[in-house]
């Protein structure tokens, strides 16, 4: 599920109006990650078929990923080469994030996170893999990935990804995210793992979407 790509992103000034069109959508993700797990467990498990999804919800699909996209180069936290394909053969629940986001993404982890473990909780845990890939590969280095690790408790079937600048972009056009440097607000942000005040912000679109086992783009 995406919400619209904003081409002329607000300014700061227009801070508390971004603040509450993305508790919106974080309203939204909630909703749809309720709906991942009955996906998730459903097909994994092959024990019960998952409801549909009401029509408002999201948009169900049967797409395999063009090859330059599931073969796009990725780097993980251990700065070790990967791409979309080598999950291929799991389920995969990704999103788009930064490590220093100070409103939306963090929660959406913390949501995302309590999925995993309702997943490994059922026994799933090899069958499914949660991933997010950052919109800020400047300051998301695989050192940074890695301390986010730790700093926000993630399982090992949880995979944090960057890489180029160009690649992101690539991978973000295809899949319709949008994300546009910004502006610090006034006060800023306060690097959680530094303790320094955040010299700017990024400004994106927040999707989850959900590939089959078969590489699929299926919500």
């Amino acid at each position: 599920m995406t919400t619209t790509p904003t081409t002329n992103p607000p300014s700061s000034a227009a801070a508390p109006k971004r603040s509450r069109q993305r508790l919106t959508i974080f309203g939204a993700v909630v909703v749809v990650v309720l709906f991942v797990i009955a996906v998730v467990v459903g097909q994994a498990s092959s024990a019960t078929a998952p409801k549909a999804p009401p029509a408002t919800l999201g948009t169900a699909l049967d797409n395999a990923l063009p090859s330059d996209i599931a073969h796009l180069p990725l780097v993980d936290e251990t700065g070790k080469a990967t791409d979309l394909a080598s999950f291929q053969g799991k389920i995969v629940v990704l999103t788009d994030f930064m490590t220093l986001c100070q409103e939306v993404c963090p929660i959406t982890t913390a949501q995302l996170n309590q999925v995993d473990k309702a997943v490994t909780k059922a026994g799933l845990a090899d069958k499914v893999q949660f991933v997010e890939i950052t919109v800020d590969p400047e300051r998301d280095t695989p050192d940074q990935l890695h301390a986010y690790r730790a700093f926000a408790d993630l399982p090992a079937n949880f995979s944090l990804l960057t890489g180029t600048s160009g690649n992101l972009a690539t991978l973000w056009k295809y899949v319709g995210v949008g994300y546009d440097k910004q502006p610090q607000e006034d006060p800023p942000g306060i690097n959680w793992r530094t303790g320094q005040p955040l010299t700017y912000d990024i400004q994106h679109t927040d999707v989850l979407l959900y590939l089959d086992a078969s590489g699929h783009q299926r919500f």
